[in-house]
């Protein structure tokens, strides 16, 4: 795996056919946390929607302000848009990373690719329990000095995490985003 490159108008970034799927596959599952179907979506309920129990949901959709009313206005109105639009980044990079040999990335597409990382890697820190820098340093340490004391999921999760700040990073710099 190399970091993104730029290559004309794109940024391309070397990735092995099993690398490949297994973001495809890690883009579909946080889509799937949203449960939504970007091509059958109101963009906004009618009554008030329920704060998302799942912490890794809650990431993705975070409460909106400290005023529980206000909040609960803002979830209804926004909510649905906001699953919608993150499940269509998702699966449009998923589809992308399971069809093509290279992933190049258009430079009008950086900011979409980067945000759907992104949620990727807020979902993979609500799993790690990472909260804050500090926790995140203790867990690269941690993997960095003993990382066959750590779980072999942990691990793997943690793998992906600093990954896919590696390549997110890469693909900004590329295009200077």
């Amino acid at each position: 795996m190399s970091g993104f490159l730029r290559e004309g108008s794109y940024a391309v970034a070397d990735l092995e056919f099993d690398e490949r799927e297994v973001l495809a596959g890690v883009c579909r599952d946080v889509a799937s946390l949203l449960d939504e179907d970007p091509e059958d979506n109101p963009h906004w309920s009618e009554h008030p929607l329920p704060v998302p129990e799942d912490p890794a949901v809650l990431r993705l959709l975070p409460v909106g302000s400290h005023d529980a009313q206000a909040a609960q206005e803002y979830r209804r109105l926004t909510e649905l848009d906001l699953r919608s639009e993150k499940a269509r980044r998702l699966l449009n990079l998923a589809e992308q990373l399971e069809s093509d040999q290279r992933w190049q990335v258009e430079q009008p597409h950086v900011l979409d690719v980067a945000a759907a990382l992104t949620d990727v890697r807020l979902v993979l820190a609500a799993r790690l329990r990472i909260e804050d820098e500090a926790q995140e340093e203790q867990l690269f340490g941690r993997l960095e000095s003993a990382p066959d004391q750590l779980p072999a999921e942990l691990r793997w999760l943690a793998t992906l995490y600093i990954l896919l700040g590696f390549l997110e990073e890469s693909l900004l710099q590329v295009f200077d985003a």
